[in-house]
């Protein structure tokens, strides 16, 4: 940014790689790190996918920034021991990367976290990076997505209530997969001092709305109603409950918790 390169060389070195100068740049145009997070708090891994292969395909980005951009489809598809060396490459050269790709990076790893469930090293990083992100950035209301589910599981009350205030204000809640900010305030309920309502509330909302839910939607009623009974220490009734749904990582780690407080050899074995 020391000089003001006329577009005459551009096209110049372009033509010498063997691209299409004008491609290039209409390609570029799109912000293609917001379009991955409206994405991802849209729950549409279909759509990454998508931006995946037109990055990969349209040869109008770098190499390093191609592999930044498939670190979040790994990650949401399981595949961790890419993710980590993807990540590990990306930290040697660190130096070389822009602000934009360094806080984006910085956003990937608070997701490898939070999917792996790897909450020590979590809790390290996510007011780090919120204090480094601009408030009006996409990229900012996504980390309070994320950081809402973290102040919930380890009860930070004051800064679930503190992060909650700042989201529901945000500009940017219409990105959000229908159905999951109603799961946020329901969260809300459960940090109450009127905890014997919650019960009650999830399953009035459950029959009310349990025709127009999708097959994905339905397990999150159920698992946020275990987390309602676990509370109440009613372990096997929530356990129950888990082992009927799909077994994801949240799943499964709370099932874990259920099986270790209820010292039963054949539900820890399961």
């Amino acid at each position: 940014c020391l000089v003001d390169v006329d577009e005459s060389y551009f096209q110049m070195l372009f033509e010498k790689l063997n691209l299409e100068y004008k491609t290039v740049v209409e390609e570029r145009k799109i912000p293609i790190y917001n379009e991955l997070l409206k994405a991802y708090l849209a729950n549409d891994l279909e759509y990454i996918e998508k931006c995946n292969n037109r990055v990969i395909e349209s040869n109008s980005y770098s190499d390093t920034e191609i592999e930044i951009i498939l670190i979040l489809h790994n990650i949401l598809t399981g595949a961790y021991e890419e993710v980590e060396k993807s990540i590990d490459r990306m930290d040697t050269i660190r130096n070389t990367l822009t602000s934009e790709e360094l806080m984006f990076l910085g956003f990937l790893k608070i997701v490898f976290y939070k999917e792996s469930c790897q909450y020590d090293i979590m809790c390290e990083e996510i007011d780090l990076i919120l204090n480094n992100v601009p408030k009006e950035e996409l990229l900012y209301f996504a980390l309070l997505d994320i950081a809402l589910d973290f102040y919930y599981w380890t009860f930070s009350k004051t800064k679930f209530m503190e992060t909650l205030n700042e989201f529901k204000q945000s500009k940017y809640l219409r990105y959000l997969k229908k159905g999951e900010l109603r799961h946020h305030f329901q969260k809300l309920l459960f940090l109450s001092t009127e905890e014997f309502k919650v019960a009650e509330v999830i399953e009035d909302e459950f029959q009310l709305i349990k025709d127009t839910l999708s097959s994905e939607d339905m397990p999150m009623y159920f698992y946020y109603y275990a987390l309602h009974l676990t509370h109440k220490r009613k372990y096997e009734q929530a356990y129950l409950i888990l082992n009927d749904l799909e077994k994801t990582s949240p799943i499964m780690a709370l099932m874990g918790y259920l099986a270790d407080k209820m010292y039963l050899l054949n539900y820890q074995e399961r």
